[in-house]
C-alpha cells in the first residue's frame, strides 16, 4: 500500500493510523515509484480527472470520489483513456450498491413498472456548516480526517454546494436505476448568505419524454434526521423508496407491497470492496464512471439555468 498527500500532517496521521510505510508528498513520486494494482482518488472535486488520468496512465484500476468530475467532457476523456488502457473506473456512489437499487433497477428494465413517466427526488441534510467551512464536524460523524474547509466552501474547488455534494447522489441513482438522461434542465437555486448553492429545486425532461423533479437542501434544523426519498411512476406501476431506510414498497396491476427489508447500514465501504473485487478479477465494475458524466452534466446545466436560461443541452457520453 502507498500513500500520497500533499499535506504532510495528514499524510503521517493516515500513514501511522493503517500502517502504510510507502509515504509520498505528491501522486506523481508515488505513482513514479509504486506501480498500482489499484487507485482510490479521495480529493476535492476539482482535482479528480487530473489523478483519475495519472492512475490510469500508470496502470491502475481507479475509484474515484463524488461527484466524479466538474466539467463532464473531463469525464469524457478519463473514460476514453481508461477503455484505451483496458482499466475500470469506479463511481463512488454507494447506493448504487445496495439490494434495493439493484431490484429497482431489474424492475424498471424489464417493463413491470411500464413506461416511466415521472420521477419525485427529495435529498435533505443538514451539511450547512461544511459549506460554511466549519469541516472539523466530520470528525463527530466518524471520518478520519476532517475536509479542508475550502473543500466544500469553495466554488471554484467544489463546484458547487448542494448539487455536488448531495444532489448528485441522486440523479446518479436515477441514471442507475432507469438508464434514462436529460435533453432539458430547468432549476432555481438558493445560496443563502453563501457563495455556493444550499437549496435547489429543478425540473429535467428525460430523454423518453418523462419528468423528473429534483428537490433538495442542505440546511436542515440540525439534528433532525435527513431525507433521501424517490418516487418513480410508470404507465403499469410505481415504487416509493426511503433510500436511507430501504424500505421500499410498489405498486402494480398484478401486487402491491413491500420489496425489501430495510438496510441494515448506509454501504459506505462497498465502493472500495468494488475495486478490490475488479483488481482481483472476482467482480464487474459495478457503478460505472460513464453515469458521473452524464450527472456533472446535469449540474452544469442547472447551474447556467439558475443564473437565467433554460438549458437544453446534448448531453456528454463516455
Amino acid at each position: 500500500m502507498a500513500i500520497a498527500d500533499t499535506n504532510t500532517r495528514n499524510l503521517e496521521y493516515v500513514a501511522e493510523r493503517w500502517g502504510i510505510d510507502a509515504k509520498f508528498a505528491d501522486v506523481l513520486g508515488m505513482l513514479a515509484s509504486v506501480e498500482p494494482d489499484g487507485v482510490i482518488v479521495a480529493t476535492p472535486p476539482d482535482s479528480h480527472a487530473e489523478l483519475a488520468l495519472m492512475a490510469l496512465r500508470a496502470g491502475g484500476h481507479v475509484l474515484v470520489e463524488k461527484p466524479f468530475v466538474l466539467d463532464p467532457r473531463a469525464g469524457a476523456e478519463v473514460v476514453r483513456v481508461a477503455a484505451e488502457v483496458g482499466r475500470e473506473v469506479i463511481l463512488s456512489h454507494p447506493w448504487h450498491f445496495t439490494k434495493q437499487a439493484q431490484e429497482v433497477r431489474q424492475l424498471v428494465s424489464t417493463g413491470e413498472l411500464g413506461e416511466i413517466q415521472l420521477i419525485s427526488c427529495t435529498f435533505a441534510s443538514d451539511v450547512l456548516a461544511f459549506y460554511r467551512g466549519a469541516t472539523d464536524t466530520a470528525l463527530s460523524e466518524g471520518y478520519a480526517l476532517a475536509p479542508l474547509r475550502s473543500s466544500y466552501s469553495d466554488p471554484a474547488i467544489a463546484g458547487g454546494g448542494q448539487g455536488q455534494t448531495q444532489l448528485s447522489h441522486a440523479i446518479s441513482l436515477i441514471r442507475f436505476v432507469t438508464g434514462l438522461g436529460a435533453t432539458h434542465v430547468a432549476c432555481a437555486m438558493e445560496t443563502l448568505d453563501l457563495r455556493i448553492d444550499v437549496i435547489d429545486a429543478a425540473i429535467l425532461r428525460l430523454e423518453n419524454g418523462a419528468l423528473a423533479t429534483l428537490a433538495s437542501t442542505g440546511a436542515i434544523v440540525p439534528g433532525a434526521p435527513a431525507l433521501f426519498h424517490l418516487a418513480l411512476f410508470g404507465d403499469r406501476g410505481q415504487i416509493s423508496w426511503e433510500v436511507r431506510s430501504g424500505v421500499t414498497s410498489i405498486r402494480t396491476q398484478h401486487r402491491s407491497g413491500e420489496l425489501l427489508s430495510p438496510l441494515e447500514e448506509y454501504p459506505r465501504g462497498q465502493p472500495a470492496r468494488n475495486l478490490v473485487d475488479v483488481v482481483l478479477g472476482q467482480d464487474t465494475n459495478r457503478s460505472p464512471a460513464s453515469i458521473g458524466i452524464h450527472t456533472a452534466a446535469i449540474l452544469e446545466a442547472m447551474h447556467r439555468s439558475a443564473g437565467g436560461e433554460t438549458e437544453k443541452f446534448t448531453p456528454v457520453h463516455g
